[in-house]
């Protein structure tokens, strides 16, 4: 089917422009919120995670003042690695939260630029509406003299006063001059099929399929700038519910893991256990055999505190 509008009803290029760069706004703040839910759920993570090299590092240079000659150069080797992850953990952690101030100082201004662009596109919609009845009028006053005639003879069978129901049906039959017109609701008591209402037979409908055609993306751009609705900064948000005892690194690792699970993916059990440790070095035992898990969870909780 031939999908070219006529002239006179072809949607403006600056119509078309302004629903593009609508559509390129809404884009852009999609994807800024997207960054800053990522950025925002990554901080605690980088922050434990450096928590833990901190503490890790700690331990290891506890180690080294009371090591045996034979296991300095290897403990001053763990030292390097360890001072250099969490160098890199630190500025990691720097980098994304001044990203995470940069996306939120820019989220409301996307915001305000997808509002403004769709009061431009419904004024351009207004703008062609006003056009295309322009142009209707033409159409109108040419189409509507034959109908004229068939009035008028009507009308003079209404006027002998027998044919009552003749002259009520030409005195309510209305078809306005698009110019000028102005609609009042108010109570009508006329009955009967509008056959001005009814639907066109396919030799007259392509207009109406072509117009629809060309303006459902225009009407899909408004109503996705429509529904983007305000960004609400992460401070004004909800809290989730942190139990006495749980870090922010604990509770984030546990929402990701009931997220995979809700997908179907894993159990939430699989992930948390075989998750690697954050800083990337196994745990280790002292010569002696002893474990220096809990001095090393205890001085984290010290960094915590003292964070």
């Amino acid at each position: 089917m031939n999908t070219t509008l006529p002239a006179g009803y072809e949607l403006p290029a600056e119509l078309l422009a302004h629903q593009k760069t609508l559509d390129e706004l809404i884009t852009k703040a999609k994807k800024t919120r997207a960054a800053i839910d990522e950025t925002a759920a990554q901080i605690p993570l980088l922050d434990v995670e450096a928590q833990e090299l901190t503490a890790k590092l700690a331990v290891t240079d506890a180690d080294r003042c009371t090591a045996e000659d034979s296991e300095v150069k290897a403990l001053d080797a763990a030292i390097k690695k360890l001072a250099e992850a969490l160098d890199s953990k630190q500025r990691a952690l720097a980098r994304a939260k001044n990203v995470l101030i940069v996306h939120e100082a820019r989220a409301p201004e996307h915001d305000e630029a997808v509002q403004a662009a769709v009061i431009v596109l419904q004024n351009d919609l207004i703008a062609f509406g006003n056009g295309v009845m322009e142009q209707a009028r033409a159409e109108l006053l040419e189409k509507v003299k034959p109908l004229q005639g068939l009035f008028a003879a009507l009308r003079t069978i209404g006027a002998t006063g027998e044919a009552r129901a003749v002259r009520e049906f030409v005195e309510a039959a209305y078809v306005p001059d698009p110019k000028g017109f102005s609609n009042s609701v108010g109570y009508e008591r006329r009955f009967g099929t509008n056959l001005l209402a009814e639907q066109p037979d396919p030799e007259h409908a392509q207009l109406a399929a072509h117009l629809s055609a060309a303006l459902a993306p225009i009407r899909a751009s408004l109503a996705a700038g429509k529904a983007l609705g305000t960004f609400v900064p992460l401070d004004r948000r909800p809290r989730p519910y942190i139990r006495r005892g749980d870090s922010p690194g604990e509770l984030t690792r546990a929402g990701n893991a009931a997220r995979i699970a809700a997908q179907g993916q894993v159990a939430p059990s699989e992930i948390t256990s075989s998750a690697p440790q954050a800083s990337g070095f196994t745990r280790k035992h002292r010569a002696d055999g002893t474990s220096i898990d809990a001095e090393e969870s205890r001085i984290s909780s010290l960094v915590r505190r003292l964070a």
